[in-house]
This record gives structure tokens, C-alpha cells and sequence, in this order.
């Protein structure tokens, strides 16, 4: 059976991290669409960058580690009326993981755009950032968080190096007590996140997209970190510069 009763909106989702922050750990990976059409093998449009020999199968071993706040698309109810693609999708997610706790995937978008009141400390005290754009992140975090521990990702075909990734992930933990291992690096980090489980004992969240709205400004290159991956909730009416400043204020006030 399918229902939202099995998972959290958003606000419900913010609130459980943010109770947990700072007294318990915490696992908070991100399953969506694109996931299900990963592990289906569906996104032919895909092929050039993912490699469907490795990744369908490890998604689908990661997204099953138990001891994960599983977050998850949170359906509307012309949704469920309708059994959609988002229905399909949450039901598909639902059933192949069987976790004991759902969130809504949209937690750090929705945070972002209101009060970033969880955002902010996850990227306080010792953090690694795992990201695509290291050079964006260096220049973001220098004077707010000039001790920000940045792994660099590949931009394409990371999968194709996953291996040679989580051995050095695993180096980096055991030789570094983290508070926030941070994962911006697309259907890659989800495995990497649950591979580090029951290796450190640090919180691991996995940021998606957001992460380009947060250091959009100092982007590089031709293209905007937003122009770079579809987000259609940056194209609306937002103010990405007012939110990404009200996150900084606010990680520059925790010191």
C-alpha cells in the first residue's frame, strides 16, 4: 500500500534533523526520479555519462543500509489519484528499500528558500564536501568556512571511478574525525553515502542540487551552477542571491 502516512513532507522532515542535530547521528540520503530511472534502467538519455553495468545494481544495494532517514518524493493528491510517474516512483522506492523512516527528498530546497535553519550547521564544524565543483566550493566557503575539507569529483562518468572513490572516502575517515560528510555528486554519492555507514561515525547527508543554488555566485565557466542541472524550483520567482546570503549569515554566525 502506498500513502503519505509512510512519509514525511518536508517541514516534518526539517524538524526530525533538526532535532537530531547536534545529539544523534544522522543518514540522510536522497532517492527521487531520477533514481528509479537508474535502477530501471529507463533514462536512455543517460548512456554517455552512466555506467548501466555498475550502478543499477549498487543503487539498489545502497538505498536498502539500514539506519537511513531514506528521503524520498512526497506525493501530492492528484498524484495518487492519478498512480503517476511520482506515484510509480514512490511505490517503487517504498517496496525495493523497506525502511523504517521516510522523509520528503525536497528538505534542502524548501529549507533554503525559508529559513536555512538546518543547512547552515551542516556545513559547520569539520565538514568534507564530495562535489563535482571543488573550484566553486573553495571560493564559496574560503571566508565562512576557510577549514571546509573538499573531495573532488568527477563531473562525468564518475561511476566509472567509483571504486578508486570509496577506498580513498574510507582513507579520508578513518584519518579525520568529520562532523558532516556532505554529498553533492548526483546518483554516485547516495552509494558512497551508504558505503561509509558503518565506516565513521560522522553525520552523512546528501545535499543534491542545492548545492549549485548555494554557490551559484561564484560559479565558473560559461554556464551557472543552476543553468548546469535542471532545478525548476531555482527558474520560479526566488531570489537565489538573498537565500545564499541569509545561508552564509547564518553559517558565519555558528563561527
Amino acid at each position: 500500500m502506498i500513502s503519505n502516512e509512510r512519509v514525511m513532507d518536508r517541514v516534518e522532515t526539517l524538524s526530525y534533523m533538526e532535532s537530531k542535530i547536534g545529539s544523534d547521528r544522522i543518514v540522510v540520503p536522497r532517492y527521487n526520479d531520477g533514481e528509479y530511472f537508474l535502477m530501471n534502467e529507463k533514462w536512455s538519455g543517460l548512456h554517455g555519462s552512466i555506467d548501466f553495468n555498475v550502478l543499477p545494481d549498487l543503487l539498489k544495494k545502497s538505498i536498502k543500509v539500514k539506519g537511513q532517514l531514506l528521503c524520498i518524493n512526497y506525493l501530492k493528491p492528484h498524484n495518487i489519484e492519478k498512480k503517476d510517474r511520482w506515484y510509480d516512483t514512490q511505490r517503487y522506492l517504498i517496496d525495493i528499500s523497506r525502511n523504517d523512516l521516510y522523509g520528503c527528498a525536497n528538505w534542502a530546497t524548501h529549507d533554503f528558500q525559508n529559513k536555512n535553519g538546518v543547512l547552515p550547521f551542516l556545513f559547520s564544524g569539520q565538514v568534507l564536501l564530495v562535489t563535482g565543483h571543488p573550484e566553486e566550493g573553495r571560493l564559496a566557503f574560503e571566508k565562512t568556512q576557510p577549514n571546509l575539507n573538499i573531495y573532488p569529483m568527477p563531473k562525468k562518468d564518475a561511476s566509472k571511478v567509483y571504486e578508486k572513490v570509496k577506498l580513498e572516502l574510507k582513507n579520508l575517515c578513518e584519518s579525520n574525525n568529520f562532523d558532516n560528510i556532505l554529498f553533492a555528486c548526483g546518483p554516485v554519492g547516495k552509494v558512497l553515502l551508504a558505503d561509509l555507514v558503518d565506516i565513521c561515525g560522522s553525520n552523512l547527508i546528501d545535499l543534491g542540487a542545492v548545492i549549485n543554488a548555494i554557490m551559484n555566485e561564484y560559479s565558473q565557466g560559461d554556464k551557472s551552477l543552476v543553468d548546469q542541472w535542471y532545478m525548476s524550483w531555482a527558474q520560479k520567482d526566488i531570489n537565489l542571491k538573498e537565500c545564499a546570503d541569509d545561508f552564509f549569515n547564518k553559517l558565519e554566525e555558528l563561527g
